[in-house]
């Protein structure tokens, strides 16, 4: 279903009448995620190098161009992701990263790489006839947010991003927000992101767990000395292999990033991923190899950025685009975190009073996330 971006206000009426239970929902007010939602459309949209990924629409055929970027690298939909858009107000556009999901071939790292993401973000928008919209996107699903928006600016309406991941090295947000209680000051810009999450740092919040995750790797190869390896790249020589170690691999670095992935970690006797869209096409092993396998790809190749602070380095390329604004949508949930990001300015006196802010200081600039609370 191409070309909605337009339509007519007969057809947008006849649309929100027909969904008036989600209207009666919304004026609740209640401050939680949208109610389940099938999509209106989906496809496969073939993008080269051997590469098809999957894609879906849903909400408001007629509604506000917004598209959702999931986490990982390869960490693939589930069916929550359709629900942080009000389904009245929004044209939500959804899409299995390369080599996961639905998207074939499954679990691939070859002509896989953060520039290939966003030239089929751009190639997905133009299939479905859309001129501009709003990108969101949490966890890896920010740093490709970022990236699209950087290289496509004028194709961005807002840019909402949560969960805030920038792949690179020196001045980290993990540092000042947790990373400083256990690294020492010499090295915060030393230490990249990765190496926080799969190195020194992480370990210290869940021991137990990191005793699980460093289990598969022999003693010899866990050694301290800069000369190591490192856990990325020692696992990166098992997760390429096809006899079976990289199963054994593959489960153990997906629950290590279930256990840091979210606030408090899951609880073992239950823990098992979020339920994908369909457990039959791809067992819990082979999902765990597509998320560990391609996310390990990335890491390796520090997100495929030069030089790891790309993505600041460019932040004036959006400078101009402004939070999200929607008066006449309030209680959408994609309003609820915007990031603003400004260099070596101080915060405006707006972020206090109606508002709950995490501000951090950084020698580069301010990072500062904005959190709204709900309207009631």
């Amino acid at each position: 279903m191409k070309g909605m971006g337009g339509g007519g206000g007969a057809a947008t009426a006849g649309y929100l009448r027909e969904h008036a239970p989600v209207a009666e929902a919304r004026q609740a007010g209640r401050a939680k995620p949208f109610p389940p939602i099938e999509p209106f459309d989906s496809g496969m949209l073939e993008v080269g190098d051997g590469h098809a990924v999957y894609y879906e629409q849903c909400g408001n055929p007629f509604g506000k161009p917004a598209v959702v970027l999931h986490g990982g690298p390869g960490g693939g939909l589930t069916p929550a992701y359709r629900q942080f858009h009000d389904p009245l107000a929004y044209r939500i556009v959804l899409l299995d990263q390369r080599g996961c999901g639905r998207s074939t071939p499954y679990a691939s790292v070859e002509a896989n790489t953060t520039w290939h993401l966003v030239a089929d973000l751009e190639l997905l928008r133009q299939h479905l006839g859309i001129e501009r919209w709003q990108v969101f996107g949490g966890s890896w699903g920010s740093t490709l947010s970022l990236a699209y928006a950087e290289t496509h600016p004028s194709r961005v309406t807002e840019l909402i991003i949560r969960g805030i991941f920038l792949c690179r090295c020196s001045c980290l947000l993990a540092h000042f927000l947790l990373g400083c209680v256990f690294t020492p000051p010499a090295l915060w810009r030393r230490q990249s992101e990765v190496d926080w999450l799969y190195q020194s740092g992480c370990n210290q919040l869940f021991p137990d767990r990191w005793e699980d995750f460093i289990s598969v790797i022999p003693p010899g190869e866990r050694a301290a000395p800069p000369e190591a390896i490192g856990f990325v790249e020692a696992y990166r020589r098992r997760l390429i292999r096809d006899d079976g170690v990289e199963i054994e691999a593959a489960r153990a670095w997906a629950r290590w990033e279930d256990c840091v992935g979210g606030l408090f970690p899951p609880d073992p006797a239950t823990e098992e991923f979020a339920e994908p869209f369909d457990k039959t096409s791809h067992p819990t092993d082979q999902r765990s190899l597509a998320l560990s396998r391609i996310e390990n790809h990335f890491f390796s190749h520090g997100g495929f950025f030069e030089p790891e602070s790309q993505l600041l380095d460019n932040i004036d390329k959006i400078r101009h685009s402004k939070p999200p604004h929607e008066p006449h949508h309030p209680r959408c949930l994609a309003r609820s975190v915007s990031l603003l990001l400004s260099a070596g300015q101080s915060p405006p006196r707006s972020f206090r009073g109606d508002t709950t802010s995490c501000v951090r200081r950084r020698p580069h600039g301010s990072c500062i996330a904005r959190f709204r609370r709900p309207s009631l």
